[in-house]
């Protein structure tokens, strides 16, 4: 992560995109973090010493050419063959509710 401010913050003031209403991530969704490297917890998931770290630089590399290919063939071949349920948050900025509706509306074109 990088102390620049980005362009979401820039334009809407905001450091959270997950909910509109809150400009912060709540504290309660560290939770996980802290939790998912407990000794114990790493142990019962057999990943060694690993941290856990929700923000990983060299992943988010390594997936920027992907951020705009389409997944379109490969969910269309899952739902026919597997139930699916798919979740927006309702005031998520980022994967918003109608852009999902969008994507589903468009499966069978072209």
């Amino acid at each position: 992560m990088t102390n620049t401010p980005s362009y979401f913050k820039n334009i809407t003031g905001l450091n959270y995109f997950q909910n509109f209403l809150l400009t912060e991530s709540p504290l309660e969704f560290e939770y996980h973090s802290k939790y998912l490297n407990l000794n114990r917890t790493r142990d019962a998931l057999h990943v060694g010493r690993i941290t856990y770290n929700m923000h990983n630089s060299t992943v988010n590399i390594n997936l920027l050419e992907d951020i705009f290919k389409s997944v379109k063939p490969w969910f269309t071949a899952l739902i026919n063959n597997y139930k699916v349920l798919l979740y927006n948050g309702n005031l998520d900025i980022i994967v918003a509710l109608p852009l999902t509706e969008n994507f589903l509306k468009n499966l069978g074109k072209a």
